[in-house]
């Protein structure tokens, strides 16, 4: 019953009682006389994530020295597909030409001289912008 305690407090669902089997899939310790059957192993999951298990119950026939039974849980669910990154800008920085310095110096001088209120992240935004267009004009890619 303690379990079932620490289970309502951490939100957790106990997922091998939420199964109706016959009470031989029930039960995970055999005593060596092989007449009492208990159950004490449980698998605890978190409730929002209930709804992915299929089945939980035991296995028989698998033979160890104290006769517990091995419990298995059926899960199903999906994952969704990762979009690739976009490829990283790669520019060799030993072949900047005087052509990027300029077009960056008058670029910045335009932004600072613009009297419009910006907040501190369209500035950052405006900036980045204007150092990699002017990047991709005049600095060559590096080549692995």
């Amino acid at each position: 019953m303690q379990s079932f305690r620490v289970c309502s407090v951490n939100n957790l669902a106990v997922v091998n009682t939420l199964f109706t089997h016959h009470p031989r899939h029930l039960y995970t310790w055999v005593s060596a006389e092989m007449k009492t059957r208990n159950q004490f192993d449980y698998i605890m999951i978190n409730k929002k994530w209930r709804g992915i298990v299929q089945n939980a119950k035991t296995r028989t026939g698998f033979d160890c020295i104290s006769h517990p039974l091995l419990l298995v849980i059926d899960l199903k669910f999906r994952l969704e597909k990762l979009t690739k990154p976009p490829k990283v800008l790669r520019l060799d920085y030993t072949a900047v030409s005087d052509d990027y310095k300029v077009e960056i110096s008058n670029r910045f001088e335009s932004l600072h001289l613009c009297d419009d209120e910006k907040t501190s992240n369209e500035l950052w935004k405006e900036g980045k912008n204007i150092i990699f267009s002017a990047a991709k004009g005049h600095i060559p890619r590096r080549r692995r």
